[in-house]
Parts: C-alpha cells; sequence; structure tokens
C-alpha cells in the first residue's frame, strides 16, 4: 500500500509540474509549489515504507523488481490518474485543480478499499494516515479553487 502510495504521490508531483509548465505567474508559482508537496508526500510516505519494513524484517521477503512494479502500475494506472488527467495542454488553473480534487477523491476511495479488503488485520491504521493525508489535500484543493475568484491566477 506504502509502495502504491509513493508512485501515486510522484505521479502527483508530474501532474503538477506539466500542468505548471502551460501556465504563468501566480497559477505557475501554485502548481509547483503543489509540484513539491506532492514530491515531499512521497518521500514521507517512502520513510514509513521503510519504518514498516525494518520492523518487519524477521522474514526476508524475495525481490519482485519488475513483477512488482507492473503490479503497481496495474493497481493505480487508469484508475486514479487517467490519461485524461495528464492532457493538460488548454487547461485553466480551474480545471486543473479540479482534476487534481477529483485524483484527491479516487486516491481515498483506492485506499478505502484496500483498506476494507484487509478488514481487522494489521496495517489498517497505516492506511488511515494516508486517508487522512489524501483527504488533507482535497481540502487545500478546494479551498484554492475557491480562492481563484480572490485572486489573480
Amino acid at each position: 500500500v506504502y509502495k502504491a502510495a509513493v508512485l501515486l504521490e510522484k505521479r502527483g508531483a508530474e501532474f503538477y509540474r506539466k500542468s505548471a509548465e502551460h501556465t504563468q505567474g501566480k497559477s505557475r508559482d501554485l502548481l509547483l509549489r503543489l509540484s513539491e508537496m506532492e514530491k515531499g508526500h512521497a518521500e514521507f510516505f517512502n520513510k514509513l515504507l521503510k519504518d514498516i519494513e525494518n520492523k518487519s524484517r524477521t522474514t526476508e521477503a524475495a525481490d519482485t523488481g519488475d513483477q512488482e512494479k507492473d503490479f503497481l502500475e496495474a493497481l493505480t494506472s487508469g484508475r486514479i490518474f487517467t490519461e485524461d488527467v495528464f492532457k493538460c495542454e488548454e487547461n485553466n488553473l480551474q480545471t486543473i485543480l479540479e482534476k487534481a480534487m477529483q485524483i484527491e477523491k479516487n486516491s481515498v476511495f483506492f485506499y478505502s478499499a484496500v483498506k476494507d479488503s484487509l478488514q481487522n488485520s494489521l496495517g489498517t491504521d497505516d492506511i488511515d494516515r494516508l486517508i487522512a493525508e489524501e483527504v488533507k489535500h482535497y481540502y487545500s484543493l478546494n479551498h484554492a479553487l475557491n480562492d481563484l475568484d480572490n485572486k489573480d491566477y
């Protein structure tokens, strides 16, 4: 789950960076800040992943390499970051923020579904942390969208 979270945050950073390439001024600055935030979230989730791996080193897991990467891609691509999301050449800031909010909602749904599938297994508290972080992202984006009328973007 944390590996998926790191992947999703990296995609989020890429989304904002690519979107920023098609904007100027304060809009560009906002999108670049959001990209940096996503990179920070990826680092945070990666740290949590490393902590969990260090705690559970009683048995060494086999290195699945490309197989694991392919699985994570299949699990997350097309459901959270659709092809349409990355079509940003003609988007204005409002459209970009609306797409970002949809990404956050899809992420919350994804993590909630994973949590439900674990039922009462270990790790649900960690998934709650991921969900809480994505909900914060959503509220931040909603706030930025509401502020568009009040600022010169």
